[in-house]
């Protein structure tokens, strides 16, 4: 399961997102879904649905809500669910950037875009999270969905800082990246240390014709991460190549999350839709294009029975293909704060009063299930692999 701090507990109030919230421009997310407060209990129904791993947020926001200035409740409050979670039974992959950051650092200090903040400031965090919380994490996840954060904050202006500047999207995305390059070097020999790239599949809108090489714009955006990996060079178009020769042996774990599916007209617009089944294709492309690593693909929704079903054929397809697939987390866990939606959308596993919908019932039985007997047994992988300190390095 998966979730970010703010579907979780709501914005920080020194986050940008609550910047965001106090100017009208989102709903007030309060306490999201209750899980910083009701934590432990929370933790408890994960374990006895049998969904061993979870990942979730460490604010930045909470932790330092001002430059250099850490707040000691804030710690002692992550330290605690940490501590919580290694008491159920639970895997923590811990996220440091998901959705929102500290609006010091986005707005004040230009975020990932600026070299100085992206390689001094966001670095000492990392190095912070590291002494306070590593001895109780499963695995890191520094930055999540850096495609999406780009493109919400400076293309079409859905998030903080709400830009539409073309120029500003590819600064920002090129700063992403770098900055996940950045937290690995502080983490590597550690905890394992995850990616989380979000992809899609991108296709163009039929009887567009240009939409066809927006598509591929969009495509090369989202798969850009591959270069670092295979050349040791990130090229972000629009902006100059980095050379990162140490991107090569980066990382432990090729950690993706699976979004809706992408239709892009000829003037760059999308248009989502539902599509769970693609997960196979870009599993796939993943292993093909990508660094040999094992896959773990960190964030999925699914509706419905029947949708968790097509995902586990599709995962089951490509472990058989020869994918080092190793797991696969359902998100969001419970319902909660949904951004722009705010909370409008029933999405979670659990409903707000934790009760359990169908698909975290079949996800207990796919983990509780014989494996040689079930033929989507194998979508649930994290669900009953490790004991919560390594990766295993050879699947079952």
């Amino acid at each position: 399961m998966a979730f970010s701090a703010q579907q979780a507990e709501g914005a920080a109030p020194a986050s940008d997102w609550r910047h965001w919230e106090d100017i009208r421009l989102a709903p007030h997310s309060a306490e999201g879904s209750g899980f910083g407060v009701n934590y432990r209990d929370d933790l408890r129904l994960f374990a006895h649905h049998k969904l061993a791993h979870v990942r979730l947020t460490l604010d930045w926001a909470r932790i330092e809500p001002s430059n250099d200035v850490v707040d000691a409740w804030a710690v002692e409050h992550y330290q605690s669910v940490l501590g919580a979670a290694a008491d159920a039974g639970l895997a923590v992959w811990a996220t440091l950037v998901d959705r929102s950051m500290p609006g010091w650092f986005s707005l004040d200090e230009r975020g990932f875009r600026d070299r100085r903040t992206r390689s001094y400031l966001w670095p000492r965090h990392v190095e912070r999270c590291a002494e306070l919380f590593g001895d109780l994490v499963h695995a890191w996840v520094p930055i999540a969905r850096p495609l999406r954060l780009a493109r919400a904050g400076y293309l079409i202006g859905t998030a903080p800082p709400g830009r539409q500047d073309p120029a500003r999207f590819t600064e920002a995305l090129a700063g992403l990246h770098l900055g996940a390059l950045e937290a690995w070097r502080v983490l590597r020999g550690t905890r394992p240390v995850a990616t989380c790239y979000d992809l899609a599949e991108i296709r163009p809108a039929p009887e567009d014709v240009r939409a066809r090489g927006e598509a591929r714009v969009v495509d090369g955006q989202q798969w850009v991460w591959t270069a670092p990996f295979r050349d040791g060079v990130l090229e972000v178009i629009g902006q100059p190549a980095h050379q990162v020769a140490v991107h090569q042996e980066a990382f432990d774990i090729l950690g993706v999350t699976i979004e809706d599916r992408v239709t892009v007209d000829g003037t760059g617009g999308w248009k989502t839709s539902r599509a769970p089944e693609d997960i196979g294709a870009l599993v796939r492309r993943a292993a093909e294009e990508g660094p040999e690593r094992p896959i773990v693909v960190l964030g999925q929704h699914v509706d419905s029975p029947e949708e968790l079903g097509r995902v586990a054929e599709e995962v089951a397809d490509a472990i058989d293909d020869g994918v080092d697939l190793r797991g696969w987390f359902a998100e969001p866990a419970i319902d909660g704060y949904e951004g722009r939606a705010g909370f409008s959308l029933q999405r979670g596993l659990f409903d707000n009063d934790r009760h359990p919908r169908r698909t975290a019932d079949l996800l207990t039985e796919l983990a509780s299930a014989d494996h040689d007997e079930l033929d989507l047994s194998q979508a649930v992988l994290l669900a009953d692999r490790g004991d919560g300190r390594e990766i295993p390095q050879e699947r079952d």
